[in-house]
């Protein structure tokens, strides 16, 4: 977009928005009144000017030199609500109309940048609204944590001292302003309560703003009631071939790759064609390798070879030197310790000194005597897997973390794996560090975890069926009843560690536990009748009116659970049961057999 247009919505769109706020506040005329006026549409013009600037452009794996047009190479990808499909390209208006909303997808299925176009799209198409964005992750600081609030006064603020908070809070009251809030996934698990409510208290203070929460799926979100939950939807073969075609790549090499996408290798490869960063990290592996990978843990790996070996993807015969001149499984290592070290602390952002600390902890780990500037540089400069924001350096992609630190976890013989699997299970649910470490070293975690982990929880589960107990088994996995539309639901908070450890294994043994809870085959006709039998028995159990709105209720407050019979959950406990101790007999057996066989076989 030109400047002098750009520059002319951003003057209309602060001046409207000032004139609206100071009427609220001072005497229209005065001289107060025009000196705040001027200062009111200085600060949010600058910070419109400087993000949009910085919005507007895009570094990727494949632009690691270079910013590039976040326009030019933006494909909109489709969103659903429940079962509704929405276009990307009328998500807004969707957002706007719903006011409450949050958009959850896995990683790299690009929530981030959808927020950075909206951002961009309300500026310069003349919206009445003025976004602000907020990233989630930067709101922890090493001194102080601050709240949503009080970020974005301070960063409209630092360009004026004279604008208010007074001013602040009617600004977003009118509902003129779009509150972009990227990342929830992204806090400090600590923290993470305290900015959860600060957002629902937002919500309620200010219900005629626009809100938007990014985040990888969260149970959480669910008690939200307010709010509508999109889920991003995988790329379709047209977007993922029309994301390549925008992308300055070598022309030969990705003619070839979109033929491919067209003649088959989309369907072939689905899961990683339609996730838009995999696709990028495809394209990067695709010209050495011209294969891709059944495995996602390999997709990493080789994704990680190539820009390691080949530091400009744009320069087929360009190779920078290296500054610590470390053979590639030296330089796996300690990135790995570095990853594991900095997942455990819940880093993602770093200034200089900080991240040179981590370096150097992760170099003493690996027992290596090298620089840590020249490996920071390495990262940053050679294989590009950190990149600086300002001040602050960040992972290119948060999964690149997530990966190493499973890399570490499925090698390492110095960790109590036990203990550090269960820790990830129950406070990491909405990462990839544990299935990566499965896929890595599967006889490692499931000798060291899931063998020891099911055998001590059949041996509760078949005492309280035993006993008739559904209570006690219950309470091992769950904490409490829910009505929802399709029947009565069970809940699980954080602290459910077996919980969230049977969930874990039913993903793991996929193939197992669909044979106990397959999909459901009924009609919606079908399910909506089970669903009222359900409810009623529930209600009436808890004395509630059919008309009353019921929300979760605790396990320890349900005295008698006999009522438990009208519903799924009275067979699902002895599924559940039975799940788990096939689940158990077939690991064990495996490896009985595998210990048989390799003694029959090797020095006899």
């Amino acid at each position: 977009m030109k400047l002098m247009g750009l520059e002319s919505i951003i003057t209309s769109l602060t001046k409207d928005l000032a004139a609206k706020v100071l009427n609220k506040t001072l005497e229209k005329g005065t001289e107060q009144y025009n000196k705040a006026l001027v200062i009111f549409e200085f600060c949010f013009s600058k910070y419109l000017r400087r993000s949009h600037e910085r919005y507007s452009k895009i570094k990727t794996l494949l632009y690691r030199d270079r910013p590039v047009s976040l326009k030019e190479h933006y494909v909109y990808t489709d969103l659903a609500l429940d079962k509704k499909k929405i276009s990307g390209t009328e998500i807004f208006e969707t957002f706007n109309k719903n006011r409450k909303n949050v958009v959850v997808g896995t990683a790299g299925s690009g929530k981030s940048v959808l927020l950075k176009k909206i951002f961009c799209n309300l500026v310069e198409n003349k919206s009445e609204f003025i976004p602000i964005l907020v990233e989630l992750r930067l709101l922890i600081q090493p001194d102080n944590h601050l709240s949503i609030f009080d970020y974005i006064y301070n960063s409209l603020s630092a360009l004026d001292e004279g604008l208010t908070k007074e001013q602040l809070h009617y600004a977003l009251k009118l509902g003129k302003v779009a509150l972009l809030f990227d990342g929830f996934d992204e806090i400090d698990f600590e923290k993470k309560e305290v900015y959860e409510r600060e957002i629902l208290e937002i919500s309620n203070k200010y219900t005629n703003s626009v809100i938007i929460v990014s985040s990888r799926p969260d149970d959480n979100f669910n008690s939200w009631d307010e709010f509508f939950i999109y889920r991003t939807q995988k790329l379709t073969r047209e977007q993922a071939i029309d994301l390549v075609s925008r992308i300055d790549y070598d022309v030969t090499v990705k003619d070839k790759f979109i033929n491919e996408l067209k003649s088959g290798l989309y369907n072939e490869h689905v899961d990683f064609i339609s996730n838009p960063l995999l696709l990028t990290m495809m394209l990067l592996t695709y010209e050495q390798l011209a294969e891709i990978p059944e495995k996602i843990h390999i997709f990493y790996e080789q994704a990680f070879d190539t820009l390691f070996h080949k530091h400009d993807a744009l320069k087929s015969l360009y190779k920078r030197k290296s500054y610590t001149s470390l053979p590639i499984d030296d330089f796996k290592n300690i990135f790995s310790a570095f990853c594991i070290i900095t997942y455990t602390d819940k880093k993602l952002s770093f200034t200089y000194n900080e991240i040179i600390g981590y370096i150097s902890k992760a170099i003493e780990i690996e027992d290596f005597e090298i620089d840590a500037r020249k490996f920071f540089n390495d990262l940053l400069k050679s294989v590009c897997i950190i990149q600086r924001d300002g001040n602050i350096f960040t992972f290119s992609h948060r999964s690149f973390q997530e990966y190493f630190t499973a890399k570490f976890l499925a090698k390492s013989e110095s960790l109590d794996l036990m203990k550090i699997l269960d820790n990830i299970s129950t406070n990491r649910i909405a990462d990839n560090v544990l299935r990566y470490t499965f896929e890595l070293n599967t006889e490692k975690v499931e000798k060291e975890w899931i063998l020891p982990r099911l055998q001590e929880l059949t041996t509760k589960t078949g005492k309280a069926l035993e006993e008739q107990n559904f209570k006690a088994f219950l309470s091992l996995f769950f904490d409490g009843f829910t009505p929802t539309p399709l029947g009565v639901g069970l809940t699980l908070d954080v602290a459910k560690a077996e919980g969230h450890f049977k969930n874990n294994v039913m993903s793991f043994y996929r193939n197992i536990s669909l044979k106990y809870f397959p999909q459901s085959n009924l009609t919606e006709d079908e399910e909506l009748a089970s669903a009222r039998i359900e409810n009623d028995a529930f209600k009436s159990a808890l004395n509630l009116k059919n008309n009353e709105k019921s929300e979760s209720v605790s396990l320890s407050d349900v005295e008698n659970i006999d009522w438990i019979k009208n519903t799924w959950i009275y067979d699902g406990c002895y599924k559940y049961d039975k799940m788990l101790n096939e689940i158990y007999t077939v690991v064990k057996r495996k490896y009985e057999k595998k210990e048989m066989e390799l003694s029959t076989l090797l020095f006899n």
